[in-house]
């Protein structure tokens, strides 16, 4: 993409299928549940979020990679979602 102006358009039910999916890709693990919940809040500082989860600081910066990791695999599968509605006559 050059700029926004070239993202796709997302709406609300578009962010919060997303946010469903994510939920179930991290269904089970605490900390990172924890952490998209401290984002949600607007936290974004590891210390921050250290504070409003009680997770060590130290720890924050990895779940935020492995959180990533899950991101990607939804992303995935919002785009193939996309691909097939793009198909369809």
């Amino acid at each position: 993409l050059k700029d926004a102006q070239d993202a796709p358009a997302f709406c609300a039910g578009d962010r919060d299928y997303a946010l469903a999916l994510l939920a179930d890709e991290i269904a089970g693990d605490k900390e990172l549940q924890d952490l998209v919940e401290a984002i949600k809040m607007g936290c974004w500082k590891n210390a921050e979020i250290a504070e409003l989860t009680g997770i060590d600081a130290a720890r924050i910066s990895e779940l935020k990679r492995k959180l990533w990791r899950h991101a990607a695999k939804v992303s995935d599968v919002l785009t193939e979602n996309a691909r097939k509605e793009a198909d369809v006559p």
